[in-house]
C-alpha cells in the first residue's frame, strides 16, 4: 500500500462519481458530502478495498490506526450534520406553531393591505382571525 504522509491515497466512489482523496480531512468531508446520498466505497491506488460506508457512517475500514485518526476528525463533523437533521425534523411546540401561524397571518395581512380592493381586505382580516382561533382551538 502506498502512503502519503502516513495515509493512503484513496479513490472514493459514490453515486455522484469518483474522487482521489489524499488526506484525512478530505476523506471525512467526502464521507459527509457524498454519504448523505448513499453508500461509499474507497480503494487504495493498488485497487484493494480500503473502506466502505453505510451513508455517513463507516461500515468497514481495513486499517484500525487509520480508523482511529479518521474518527477524531469525522465524529465532530457527523455530530454537526446529525444535530442539523434533528433540528429539521424536531416536533414543534404549541408556542412555536402559534408563532409561525401568527407571523404568516401578519405577512398575509400586509399583502392584503397592499391590494387595491378594500372590501376583500376587510373580509380577509375577519376570516384570518377566525382561522387563527380555529387553529388555536385545534391545538388545545
Amino acid at each position: 500500500m502506498t502512503y502519503t504522509n502516513n495515509h493512503p491515497t484513496l479513490i472514493a466512489t459514490s453515486r455522484c462519481g469518483s474522487q482521489v482523496l489524499n488526506d484525512l480531512d478530505s476523506v471525512a468531508e467526502y464521507i459527509l458530502k457524498e454519504g448523505v446520498h448513499g453508500d461509499i466505497h474507497m480503494i487504495d491506488i493498488e485497487g484493494n478495498l480500503f473502506m466502505t460506508t453505510n451513508g455517513i457512517f463507516i461500515d468497514y475500514l481495513a486499517d484500525n490506526e487509520y480508523r482511529a485518526e479518521l474518527l477524531e476528525t469525522l465524529i465532530p463533523m457527523q455530530r454537526e450534520v446529525l444535530s442539523f437533521i434533528d433540528m429539521l425534523f424536531k416536533p414543534l411546540s404549541k408556542a412555536e406553531v402559534l408563532s409561525i401561524f401568527a407571523s404568516e397571518n401578519a405577512s398575509q395581512q400586509e399583502d392584503d393591505a397592499d391590494d387595491d380592493d378594500d372590501e376583500s381586505d376587510e373580509e380577509d382580516s375577519g376570516s384570518d382571525s377566525c382561522e387563527a382561533e380555529c387553529f388555536h382551538n385545534f391545538l388545545d
